[in-house]
């Protein structure tokens, strides 16, 4: 009621402080995060299930091909994605003709989807350590099916409809289990796994679109308007280069040991790093549901969004230290649960990484704070020195300490992004009701 009489312009006198129990509290986004986490988490569990079948059936070599790829394609989604899911957020939560907003974001990524998966094709083949690059193309694939369903998850985000998300991951997470399995079980090779992936991604893909279709009011087909689309572009041009900067900070470690003479010890690090990579369910899902609440609550009722902010980030901090604190323990019988005795070698790696980890979880927090004040600009110098400085301590590190030191720079350099996304938030002018506190 408050959104609409605000977006009405009503002459009547509105009392802007949301009532108890109102939609900008925090119980609603609280559950909405734990929806959030459980269509992720399920998502997560059947993703890493197949992870644990992969590994077991392939060999450690090949294993370490199959991580080393998606860690590749995942660097080319991120420049399909392009920072873009945050405007989108951000334009359709403020805007009065939602169904214009998706229909011009849609037909954007659609167009952001094929350049990607493009360049991706030529770069493999100069860049791929090995000699069957078609791996690389396969598993870009893959990620493009992905993240073009991400972009249908916020679209249920921004429409307050997180539920609909559950059968958007269930098809398309279902058809990726059930397609490699298969591919595994006939043919128990690298090049039929990537294949039957990259096809059930795109598969589930065109699912979700029409699930999205049925479900919310988007009967819209995309459109191709190249002046809108140059304007999204120069505004999420800072968030383009933070989400890539980042989604490699990740992943420098697994991408640059190849290249450091370390290709033996790529499977191994493999296993930790698919283990990093469930951990961020938690870190991901609170930024997607966090985006659009704390940017509502800014507009909305600006006197609450200190209080907000604060109470989500003690609920932040200890989440993250108890994640760390359980992974330090669990580390080696769930490695050894998961992938067997043959990646013992990946326990301390683990254990490293969970602190990288807890972090991660702590600094998407503070990132989301810091975009939702608009202030994208200055966080892309943040990442862009982030990432010169993962890459300087992973290759010193990792030519010294191999695996291990690979993994203690990005702790390091998560350290160092804590420290100044700390330092930007404390120079930010709250409102004066709590500029105090």
């Amino acid at each position: 009621e408050i959104e609409r009489v605000c977006i009405a312009g009503s002459p009547s006198p509105v009392n802007l402080r949301a009532p108890k129990g109102d939609v900008l509290k925090w119980r609603p986004m609280q559950r909405s995060i734990f929806l959030r986490l459980f269509i992720d988490g399920s998502s997560r569990v059947a993703t890493m299930l197949l992870t644990i079948f992969i590994a077991r059936v392939l060999s450690i070599e090949d294993f370490g091909k199959f991580t080393f790829g998606l860690s590749y394609s995942i660097a080319f989604a991120l420049l399909a994605e392009s920072g873009t899911h945050f405007v989108f957020l951000r334009e359709f939560s403020s805007s009065d003709a939602p169904q214009k907003v998706w229909s011009e974001f849609f037909g954007l990524k659609l167009s952001l989807v094929t350049v990607s998966w493009c360049l991706a094709a030529v770069l493999s083949y100069f860049l791929w350590p090995w000699q069957d690059f078609y791996v690389a193309i396969a598993l870009t694939g893959y990620t493009m099916g992905n993240s073009l369903s991400d972009f249908f998850h916020q679209a249920c985000n921004a429409s307050e409809r997180v539920e609909l998300s559950a059968w958007i991951t269930g098809f398309q997470r279902g058809a990726c289990v059930l397609l490699a399995l298969v591919a595994l079980t006939k043919s128990p090779h690298l090049g039929s796994l990537v294949w039957a992936l990259c096809f059930a991604s795109l598969l589930g893909s065109m699912g979700g679109y029409w699930w999205i279709r049925r479900s919310l009011p988007f009967l819209v087909w995309p459109r191709w308007n190249i002046q809108v689309w140059a304007t999204w572009w120069r505004a999420s041009l800072p968030l383009m280069t933070i989400v890539i900067s980042f989604g490699l900070t990740m992943r420098l470690g697994l991408l640059l040991l190849p290249y450091l003479g370390l290709i033996e010890e790529t499977g191994i690090y493999s296993a930790a790093q698919r283990l990093l990579d469930v951990g961020n369910l938690i870190p991901s899902s609170l930024m997607m549901i966090a985006l659009p609440h704390f940017t509502k609550i800014r507009r909305v009722s600006p006197d609450n969004f200190f209080v907000e902010v604060r109470k989500t980030f003690w609920v932040v901090l200890g989440t993250a230290i108890v994640a760390f604190a359980v992974s330090q323990y669990a580390a080696a019988p769930i490695v050894r649960l998961l992938f067997g005795d043959p990646y013992a070698a990946a326990v301390p790696l683990v254990r490293v990484l969970s602190g990288a980890n807890a972090l991660i979880l702590i600094n998407y927090f503070l990132v989301t704070i810091l975009l939702v004040m608009n202030h994208q600009k200055r966080h892309f110098f943040h990442e862009m020195l982030c990432l010169a400085a993962c890459a300087a301590l992973t290759t010193i590190l990792g030519l010294r300490w191999g695996t291990v030191g690979a993994a203690w720079a990005l702790v390091i350099t998560q350290i160092l992004m804590l420290g100044l996304l700390l330092w930007a938030l404390r120079q930010q002018p709250w409102n004066k009701t709590t500029e105090s506190a």
